[in-house]
This record gives C-alpha cells, sequence and structure tokens, in this order.
C-alpha cells in the first residue's frame, strides 16, 4: 500500500500552491484554487502503482463520505493531476512532505460550506438491473 493522504493547513503554503496551479492554468494568483477552503488533502500515491488512479478515487469517495456525515463540505481538486513535477509545483509538494516518486492524483478542498445544497431528483432510467 503506497497511497497517502497530506492535509494541508497552514495558510501560506496552501496559498502558494493555489497561486502556483492558477499560473499553469493562466489565471491571476489568488488563492483561489481551492474555493478559499480552510484544508487542502492531497492523495497521491507511487508514480510505479499503476492502479494509482482507481486507489486514489476510492480513498476520495471514502473522505467525501465522511466528511459529508461530519457537516463539511468538500469539492474535487482535479489540477495537480498530471503536474506534480511542474518545476514550480514540485517544490511545494516537497515542502508539504510529498516523495519525489510520488503523483498527486486528487485534492479535496475541505471547508464549512458556504449554503445547504439540496440533493438532486432522482432520474429515473439511469439504472439497468439485467437479470
Amino acid at each position: 500500500q503506497t497511497r497517502m493522504m497530506t492535509a494541508i493547513l497552514n495558510d501560506d503554503l496552501r496559498r502558494r500552491l493555489s497561486d502556483a496551479i492558477q499560473a499553469l492554468d493562466g489565471k491571476e494568483p489568488n488563492g483561489g484554487a481551492f474555493y478559499g477552503a480552510p484544508a487542502a488533502i492531497l492523495v497521491s500515491d507511487s508514480k510505479e502503482n499503476r492502479f494509482a488512479h482507481f486507489d486514489c478515487a476510492c480513498v476520495m469517495e471514502n473522505l467525501f463520505l465522511a466528511a459529508h456525515a461530519l457537516g463539511f463540505g468538500t469539492c474535487w481538486i482535479n489540477q495537480l493531476f498530471e503536474r506534480s513535477d511542474e518545476p514550480t509545483i514540485r517544490p511545494l509538494l516537497r515542502e508539504a512532505g510529498i516523495p519525489d516518486d510520488y503523483q498527486v492524483c486528487a485534492v479535496c478542498a475541505l471547508g464549512t460550506p458556504a449554503a445547504f445544497t439540496p440533493p438532486k431528483e432522482r432520474r429515473e432510467g439511469t439504472v439497468q438491473v439485467v437479470r
């Protein structure tokens, strides 16, 4: 098992990482890549694990379910996938304790939701049962 979760609670590091992500997206640095959440949880895995994306997706789903049960809001952030080795990103990941041979597969922005979002209406016909 090689998966790793890194919670970035440090405001300065989270802002610098957000600004680096936004710069890669051609946006003005404003700390907004994590939507102002007070925590960014990076889920990473060894670059050698060919199932890393699937494994980390399972981690993220469990993280989202647990956070929701505790009353927190979450958002899946994809920008670090395939960008872990960018020259502006890797030093920040090192600072967060993520080894160079690890790739960030997903990021969870975690915080208190600004407003309650009601569940979507159930859509009939989206699940098929084959007997």
